[in-house]
Formats: structure tokens, sequence, C-alpha cells
């Protein structure tokens, strides 16, 4: 039998009904007789069959094959025909950091699904903008683009010891 090729969940809208899919994603939420999975594309509700007593937890890594269902002015649902637990999340994800802490604000800052789509819309330009100067015969060997900002040479010294006498040692700006 030939393995199925992963769909991403934004490409489900584009399928038709009844046609056979292979999701990959995380467990967002898990009812009696549903799960709700996400990728990094968006989220899904999978429609469970029969009841499976998986013990899934949230974050844990699951594969489905289903069926595709739409359903009029709603979301797209798979109707779950098999599921393999890819990887395990042992512990709970909880954020024990406080409202200022810098990771956490990170991470709520980018779940935003408008800074999400601008994320995606820089990574368009700047492709653009690498394609124009392949086109243009710019090489680039880890040069930052131009809206990249780059150390000056004078923001930091270079301290050269002399290896006869530790005690100097000279400063070039």
């Amino acid at each position: 039998m030939l393995k199925l090729k992963r769909t991403f969940i934004s490409d489900l809208k584009d399928l038709n009904n009844s046609e056979k899919v292979r999701v990959c994603g995380w467990v967002h939420k898990v009812n009696l007789d549903m799960i709700v999975i996400h990728d990094f594309t968006g989220k899904t509700t999978v429609k469970l069959l029969n009841i499976l007593d998986l013990n899934l937890k949230y974050r844990d890594v699951i594969e489905i094959i289903g069926k595709v269902c739409k359903k009029e002015g709603l979301e797209t649902v798979i109707e779950m025909l098999e599921i393999n637990i890819l990887n395990r999340c042992y512990e709970d994800v909880v954020i024990k950091h406080t409202n200022d802490d810098f990771l956490k604000q990170s991470y709520l800052y980018y779940q935003d699904s408008k800074r999400l789509e601008n994320l995606k819309k820089r990574n368009e330009f700047e492709q653009k903008v690498r394609e124009f100067f392949s086109k243009e015969k710019f090489i680039e060997i880890h040069n930052p683009l131009l809206w990249t900002s780059v150390q000056e040479y004078g923001e930091r010294e270079w301290k050269v010891i002399n290896p006869y006498r530790e005690e100097q040692s000279y400063i070039l700006p």
C-alpha cells in the first residue's frame, strides 16, 4: 500500500469530501468523541468513529489518517480511520514564568494569527529579494540582507596580549 503524503491543515479546505488524508500535528484538545489538532498552518477537528482509550495529552504529536468531512460554514473536519502516536509529551506544558518574562511574551506574541501572517509575508518578501539578487549575479555568502543590522567595527576593541609579558597588553580600536 502506498503511504499517503502529508497534508497540512490549511490545505484541507481545498480537498473534496471523503478524500483520504494524512495529517500530522500536536494535540490541542481531547474530548470523548473528538480531538483538536494543530500544525503550524492551523487547527482542525478530528471526529472519532469509535471511542479509544489512547490517554492523549496536550502537545502529544500524532498522525491521523482519515477522510475529509466538510460542513457548510464551518471548518473542515476529519473522520479518523487510523491514529499513530509519534511522540508523547510526558511533562505538562505549563509556562511557569512571570508576565514580564521575555520567553513567555515572545511565545504569546507569535501565537497571534495576524503576527504569524506578517511573518509569512516578510518571508515571501525576503525570498523575492534573494531571488532578484540571484538573477543579478549577486553572491550571498553569510552576508546579511539589506535590512539586517550588523555590528560596526568600531564598537568593540581587540585586546592583544604580549606573549612574553603577560601584564602588558594593547588595545586596538
